[in-house]
């Protein structure tokens, strides 16, 4: 109840101490943290009940409460990323964004070194929207999670469909790619491997390239030319993006999320989204993690040779599969 009180307005009238480069002492609020910590510490006496003697620090933490510089800076950094992260439509939206281009040397206002501090951009935020997903939500895959790594690879052994599909996300050596693969009757088809170099990890998590790789694969198989009656395995060893796509929720990635869905529901055929487990000894999966650190690493594949004509249950020449895919065209 007190610290809101006292704190009210931190962001205008408060500096968080900072050393910089080439300076010898902190710049910033001097004053006030020291007053505020006097005050913090009447309140950590009472709660732990020690002497006036006891550090201030020793009281702090066994009064289970943050050093008042450290709340501070916390709330200073929690109201700078709220202005960051206005609509448009507020004004202080645009008076943030200006302030983060162009940083003045002379008559800086709090925004200003709040902005060069905690080296916050607004235009690097991702856009949340809150998640609408309908109660009737009907995933357009089946998906299956098993419990353990060995049953993973059971499942695997048995899974009998024709079509199957690999992706991997992998961050190596500060780079992240990823990859997906497709196998038809379990031969690697080369000439529809993609795999796509991201960035930087301090851009990227290991996550994205998931996602994104399930991206990669749906794509693939929007453009294999599947049938209604294909019944096709993605496999992935990510349990996050299976959960996700279960129900989706309000959560960072979801975008990239949405657009999975949405290549997935024009695919025809039953599509199964199942966990594999990775790092292991699925030569399929291990072969999806070397495409991506392999992409990760700058060498991302070149466009695939899509689509392909994958019409009847058993391969065709590429003349006949044409053929028959035009046919059906024409029926439709």
């Amino acid at each position: 109840m007190v610290i809101p009180k006292m704190t009210y307005g931190l962001d205008v009238w408060y500096t968080p101490p900072t050393k910089l480069l080439g300076y010898r002492q902190n710049i910033g609020s001097l004053m006030a943290p020291r007053q505020l910590t006097k005050i913090q510490r009447i309140a950590t006496l009472a709660i732990t009940g020690g002497l006036k003697s006891t550090p201030t620090d020793l009281l702090d933490a066994h009064a289970g409460v943050l050093p008042m510089d450290l709340v501070l800076q916390k709330i200073c950094h929690r109201a700078l990323v709220r202005t960051a992260t206005l609509p448009k439509s507020h004004p202080l939206q645009t008076i943030t964004g200006k302030a983060a281009q162009t940083i003045p040397t002379t008559h800086k206002a709090p925004i200003d070194d709040l902005l060069r501090i905690f080296n916050i951009k607004p235009r690097e935020f991702e856009t949340v929207r809150p998640a609408a997903t309908p109660l009737e939500y009907n995933p357009p895959f089946i998906t299956k999670i098993v419990a353990t790594r060995d049953e993973s690879m059971e499942f695997k052994c048995r899974d009998k469909n024709r079509l199957k599909i690999f992706s991997d996300g992998s961050r190596f050596e500060g780079k992240v790619g990823t990859a997906a693969i497709l196998y038809v009757d379990g031969q690697m088809v080369s000439e529809s491997t993609c795999s796509v170099e991201m960035g930087d990890n301090t851009t990227h998590t290991t996550y994205d390239a998931e996602l994104t790789g399930g991206v990669l694969a749906m794509w693939i198989l929007k453009m294999t030319r599947t049938r209604a009656s294909n019944n096709i395995s993605v496999y992935t060893d990510c349990q996050s993006i299976i959960k996700a796509a279960e129900y989706p929720k309000s959560r960072s990635g979801q975008t990239v999320l949405n657009e999975m869905i949405s290549i997935a529901r024009e695919i025809l055929g039953k599509i199964q989204l199942c966990w594999i487990s990775g790092h292991t000894d699925v030569h399929s999966n291990e072969e999806a993690d070397k495409q991506a650190k392999a992409a990760s690493g700058g060498n991302s594949s070149k466009k695939p040779k899509l689509p392909l004509f994958l019409c009847g249950p058993m391969a065709k020449s590429a003349s006949a599969e044409k053929q028959a895919y035009h046919e059906e065209l024409k029926e439709s």
